[in-house]
């Protein structure tokens, strides 16, 4: 078996569950003994649009005249972003010998196009999420060029990785890509030696991105109406939403410990001190198709999940018996949950659940093991 030369194309300014998922597949792929070219686009920052010029780099900017019903000026940072990576990828990828192109993200997927065509290489992109969809989400006017460029992206890649059954099922129907060039890549976690253990009163988490999809706030309105005497709340993260999150905690003198945004190793150590992990979220397009790590974590460190029931991930939830998956997510919902477990022996049989569906089944060596699978069809 020859060995296989991996082109490994990474964005590095994607949110934390991006940078575990490109982080662990990085790591896998080498521990399989392939050669991984590693290359991380770089970001565009302001000071790099003072210094060429706005004339001179929108003469260079791609077509995107051809896909856009709307104002260039709205999104130029965007544009200025992809042309810089671009140019970056095809000066530092004209030497390299490679096998087979792996893109992480759909836009990153879409940049590589040319190099795919170039080379004739297989191209498989690794989709963590729809862009199209969570830039709607979040109220960007450019929301569907983003779903332009996965349109195309997903028809013209060789083979198309996603993280849930549910994207699939989205992806094949709404965009027409044929169902066997589809693979669900679930995401992952490691199992912890550190795990939680029933105490009262009861440790209640949220650790994860302050971003709308995350629905923080419903965190806020839980922990304000709980009975403290059985539970003590702690938050962790940042995001786009960190200023009005803590606004708010202060303000209401909402009887939330802010932990800040701990590194990931030491936050898994912290999981391990408390009993319960919390998931709100929205339940549109973005989160009906997501997998969020974070709700592996909160497992793998044996805390049961109280969550909505959505996506691939709220089945989880309910058929392993790891957690509460919600139908009706109302602050309600989640104290009634919460008084659920309160039950020592109801707490122990979802902790232990979580911790085992993790070591069986939602490990990174399993889920990743479609990855494997094709790598090794190329190398043969």
């Amino acid at each position: 078996m020859k060995t296989m030369r991996i082109l490994f194309v990474h964005g590095t300014t994607g949110g934390l569950g991006d940078t575990i998922r490109v982080d662990t597949i990085l790591k896998f792929l080498q521990k399989l003994g392939f050669n991984v070219y590693n290359v991380a686009l770089p970001s565009i920052s302001p000071r790099y649009i003072r210094r060429q010029g706005v004339s001179k780099t929108l003469t260079n900017l791609l077509p995107f005249h051809e896909l856009r019903p709307f104002s260039l000026r709205d999104s130029i940072l965007r544009y200025l972003e992809f042309n810089s990576a671009r140019n970056f990828l095809d000066q530092i990828t004209r030497n390299l010998d490679f096998n087979v192109i792996l893109a992480e993200t759909s836009l990153v997927g879409w940049l590589t196009l040319d190099i795919h065509k170039k080379s004739s290489k297989p191209l498989i992109v690794d989709v963590h999420g729809l862009a199209g969809a969570e830039a709607k989400g979040r109220n960007e006017r450019s929301w569907h060029l983003k779903e332009l460029l996965e349109a195309e992206i997903f028809n013209r890649c060789t083979h198309l990785l996603v993280v849930s059954y549910k994207m699939k099922e989205h992806v094949a129907r709404h965009f027409k890509v044929p169902d066997d060039k589809i693979h669900v890549v679930h995401n992952g976690a490691e199992p912890q030696n550190l795990k939680a253990k029933f105490s009262h009163p009861l440790k209640v988490i949220y650790a994860g991105n302050f971003a709308y999809y995350e629905r923080v706030d419903n965190y806020l309105e839980i922990a304000k109406k709980a009975n403290q005497a059985d539970f003590k709340f702690f938050l962790s993260g940042a995001g786009a939403m960190k200023k009005h999150i803590l606004a708010r905690i202060k303000r209401e003198k909402i009887p939330i410990k802010y932990l800040g945004h701990v590194p990931r190793p030491m936050m898994l150590n912290i999981l391990s001190e408390m009993q319960i992990g919390i998931a709100p979220s929205t339940k549109d397009l973005a989160r009906l198709v997501a997998f969020p790590i974070k709700v592996l974590d909160y497992m793998s460190c044996g805390l049961p999940v109280i969550t909505p029931n959505i996506g691939d991930w709220g089945k989880m939830i309910e058929t392993k018996n790891c957690g509460v998956a919600l139908e009706d997510d109302s602050t309600e919902s989640y104290l009634a949950a919460l008084e659920t477990l309160k039950r020592k022996a109801e707490w122990k049989n979802k902790s232990n659940n979580g911790i085992q569906t993790i070591r069986t089944e939602y490990n990174w060596n399993e889920v990743l093991s479609p990855l494997r699978n094709l790598m090794t069809q190329y190398s043969r």
